[in-house]
């Protein structure tokens, strides 16, 4: 039975609230590399996909800033409500 971190349950409420959506990022080699070289020396495979996915998620974020693709605290909060309330 696969082990859920409360990494992956956020984001699969996230994905099933709507307020996640997947989407593609560039990543470079040398961010990949440096994922590889934190790892230790043996670890599940699923481990190093879920890290990759977190650098991927946090550039898109970063992407996303400098764009003005962001949402006060405030109309989160009422998103959330409204969601929850359906």
């Amino acid at each position: 039975m696969p082990q859920y971190t409360l990494f992956r349950v956020r984001t699969i409420a996230a994905l099933s609230l709507g307020i996640m959506k997947i989407r593609t990022t560039k990543l470079s080699k040398k961010d990949i590399l440096r994922t590889l070289k934190d790892m230790p020396e043996a670890f599940e495979v699923e481990d190093l996909i879920e890290r990759i996915l977190l650098l991927s998620k946090i550039e898109s974020g970063k992407a996303d800033a400098l764009d003005g693709r962001v949402h006060s605290m405030a109309e989160m909060r009422e998103e959330f409500k409204r969601k929850w309330r359906e």
